[in-house]
């Protein structure tokens, strides 16, 4: 999909910049976190928003790209 394009490296680049405080506070991965759910969220009405318009051919893509943003995951 496209949004996975634009967003993998996004979030890659959120995590680097968390990863070297350690793990002993959840506040340095608030970004991480808050960017994901803005990223499932965008995807789902995107989603949604390209079934309306595209109809059955929609669906057909689904089918062919079964992951939205990471592959084997989501």
């Amino acid at each position: 999909m496209m949004i996975a394009d634009l967003c993998s490296g996004d979030l890659l680049m959120a995590l680097a910049w968390s990863l070297p405080t350690g793990f002993d506070t959840p506040i340095t991965y608030f970004y991480v976190i808050y960017f994901t759910v803005l990223l499932v969220h965008r995807q789902r009405r995107d989603d949604h928003n390209c079934e309306i318009k595209y109809g059955k051919d929609w669906k057909k893509y689904k089918e062919m790209v079964r992951y939205r943003i990471v592959p084997y995951v989501y």
